[in-house]
């Protein structure tokens, strides 16, 4: 009886150790107890597994068989082949079923890279399992339990076998290589089966001898041997017998009996790779004056999927002259627990262990300091500064601060633009900030510029600014103040603005001062107020128009002369800042000789072309002040209707307002008088006359008559 059970001793740093090595021992009854205390041992040590990687199998990975010769037997259930197929001589009954193609003769290719994945798998430092046959269901690696291995490379000098019905798990994501110098052999209804994540592609068999695999006592659904057997001595693979792999034995024979082969389809082990950590650092601004105040902040970033935990605290020493602020204003983004420290005046900045930088993430430690004298700084931290569990940082990170002498301070200056509005009006608060030193001024704190009681800003605010930095302006409609917030920048030896546009509902004259130390820089705070007065007068009359139709009624096809008045009630003459246009209604167009003409002051032209719809007063003419002008132009219609004109209001655009009523006049069309002949007066006939005459006369002696009696 052999057993696969042995210590190796030696000396390691002036120590004797007793190692568990695996190989054959002949049993003896004068060595049972050491054989005891070995296997005790053993259990107790751990025999570390060598790392081994997947070879490269080409084109031999998409069969299940490759062979010189193959032979198979069919006794029900048949064989099965889930993969590619080839050889030089076939079985006299093949498999029942191949899923892949079946090639004859198996083309050198395969043979060429069969030879280069055995290569590389006997070119591999495996750890020794024993100098000769050993049985893989008694091997006991590190903790586990007997015929339970975790990934590596193993060999042994003679044949590895399991024993009959017993069973070996490969347990844990890796390659597994298994390198007997003999034989491999697994009995009868014997397992090899996966666990913990192992993958059959990842499972590699390389005798130095035949491979036999045992008979199972009934077809099994499930794999009883798993991994890719790679030997030219042969392969057997014995009845109901399911492999999850490949059987490559170019150069010799694969015999099957009624089995099943299956190319593995799960994903192959990938090694993970760890990306160590990163620091980098930077002063803003880089540039102080002695006194003054810079954030340090230093990022810390972690490319792994893996959270990256501090294992020991990141110190930053900084240089000689340079301290926490007073206010060190010490914060972190980083996750876990544990406060910074920062200590008011000290020279250092710490982030302790146990915080976390987030997985494929970034997270900043960030500290006020300052310094007293002028100079430059450079502060660095180290290579291995940052410790983690997953590595330390491989290069320094590195920042320079500048300090300078004091500057002279930065100055206000506001206006306002128009400095004289309507009620209601707009004008725009310029408020500008310069620097007249050598290194850019940043805000420290938010320009905040309160408007007198009675001006707010305007429904449109308008908001801009031509400072730099980032940092939106805060000014909203009706509000009573304007921000310009902490972080934006005043150019070195330069200026920048702040506008909005402001209102006020009441008359009045209204004083904004910036009031002294308002703006808040790194080189300093204004010395002196900034004023502005803005003068706020009654509205106004806005301009008016009027239009008319001279004559109010014509034939269709005859003109009427359209006069449109502007009026302008105001002491300050108003010039059209847009065209007036007048668009005629439909039907009415303007007559073949238009005879445009305008009384309005300045320069420009009425636009009115013949059979055109519309009359034009260009921008730029003027109204008089307290006075009116007039735009005239012909207009006809050939169609009889009544014909409504409107200027609507804001037609009139001007430099005194627009008018804010509409202008309307109607022309009337009518049809044309026809012409008639008189109706003749009824006559008598000249026989008729003679008896009318006849008959008066008779009537005239009579009554003469009547009158003598």
């Amino acid at each position: 009886m052999n057993t696969q059970i042995a210590t190796l001793t030696h000396f390691r740093h002036g120590a004797r150790v007793t190692e568990v090595r695996y190989g054959i021992i002949r049993n003896r009854a004068g060595v049972l107890a050491s054989l005891a205390f070995a296997a005790l041992l053993s259990l107790a040590q751990s025999n570390v597994a060598v790392a081994a990687t997947a070879p490269n199998l080409g084109t031999t990975a998409v069969n299940g068989i490759v062979s010189s010769t193959f032979t198979n037997s069919n006794i029900a259930p048949q064989s099965i082949i889930n993969g590619d197929v080839c050889f030089t001589t076939g079985p006299v009954t093949p498999p029942l079923l191949t899923t892949g193609t079946t090639a004859t003769p198996c083309p050198p290719a395969k043979g060429a890279d069969q030879g280069l994945a055995l290569a590389d798998l006997n070119g591999q430092a495996c750890i020794s399992l024993g100098a000769g046959a050993i049985t893989l269901d008694s091997v006991i690696i590190g903790p586990n339990p007997p015929g339970t291995i975790p990934p590596g490379c193993y060999s042994s000098g003679g044949a590895m076998n399991v024993t009959a019905t017993t069973t070996v798990t490969l347990s844990g994501a890796g390659v597994y290589v298994f390198r007997p110098g003999g034989a491999l052999t697994t009995g009868a209804n014997s397992r090899v089966v996966l666990a913990g994540g192992a993958c059959a592609n990842d499972v590699f068999w390389a005798p130095g001898a035949a491979a036999t695999l045992g008979a199972n006592a009934a077809l099994s659904a499930t794999p009883t041997f798993v991994g890719n057997i790679l030997t030219a001595a042969g392969i057997s693979i014995g009845q109901f017998a399911n492999l999850e792999g490949r059987a490559l034995a170019f150069g010799g024979t694969v015999t099957t009996n009624a089995v099943t082969i299956t190319v593995p389809t799960c994903a192959p082990f990938v090694v993970p790779v760890v990306v160590n950590p990163t620091l980098a650092k930077a002063f803003s601004p880089i540039t102080i004056n002695t006194g003054g105040t810079s954030t340090l902040t230093v990022t810390l970033s972690n490319a792994n999927a893996a959270v990256a935990t501090l294992t020991g605290p990141l110190v930053d020493t900084l240089p000689g002259g340079v301290v926490v602020a007073n206010t060190p204003n010490a914060n972190t983004t980083c996750g876990g627990a544990g406060a910074v420290v920062a200590v008011a005046a000290a020279s250092t900045v710490t982030l302790p262990a146990g915080r976390t930088i987030p997985a494929n993430g970034t997270c900043t430690l960030t500290v006020d300091v300052t310094a007293a004298l002028v100079g430059s700084y450079v502060n660095t931290l180290p290579i291995g500064a940052l410790v983690t569990s997953n590595g330390n940082n491989l290069a320094p990170a590195t920042a320079t601060l500048t300090v300078i002498a004091p500057v002279v301070l930065p100055t206000l200056a506001k206006a306002f633009n128009p400095v004289t509005i309507n009620v209601n009006g707009t004008s725009t608060l310029t408020v500008t900030l310069g620097n007249p030193n050598a290194a850019v001024a940043t805000l420290t704190a938010p320009l905040v510029d309160t408007l007198p009681g009675g001006v707010v800003v305007a429904n449109t605010p308008n908001a801009n600014t031509t400072c730099g930095g980032v940092g939106a302006i805060v000014a909203v409609a009706a509000a009573s103040s304007v921000t310009l917030p902490a972080g934006r920048t005043i150019p070195a030896n330069g200026t920048c603005t702040l506008t909005v546009d402001v209102t006020s509902a009441l008359v009045g004259s209204y004083v904004n001062t910036l009031p002294i130390g308002a703006l808040v820089t790194s080189n300093g705070n204004n010395p002196a107020p900034a004023n502005a007065t803005l003068t706020v007068i009654a509205p106004v009359v806005l301009p008016t128009l009027v239009k008319a139709f001279n004559p109010g009624t014509i034939n269709a096809g005859d003109t009427s002369r359209l006069t449109v008045t502007l009026g302008n009630p105001n002491a300050t003459v108003a010039t059209l800042t847009a065209s007036l246009v007048d668009t005629l209604p439909v039907g009415v167009v303007i007559a073949t000789v238009p005879n445009a003409s305008t009384t309005c002051g300045g320069a420009g032209a009425p636009i009115a072309t013949a059979g055109g719809a519309n009359v034009t007063l260009p921008a730029g003419r003027s109204i008089p002040a307290n006075g009116n002008c007039t735009l005239s132009v012909d207009v006809t219609s050939a169609l009889v209707g009544s014909y409504l004109n409107t200027l609507a209001v804001g037609a009139l655009v001007t430099s005194n307002g627009n008018n804010p009523a509409p202008a309307n006049a109607t022309l009337i069309v009518i049809a044309p008088a026809i012409a008639t002949r008189p109706t003749p007066v009824p006559t008598l006939s000249e026989w008729a006359m003679i008896m009318l005459v006849g008959l008066l006369a008779i009537a005239g002696f009579a009554a003469i008559r009547k009158q003598e009696n």
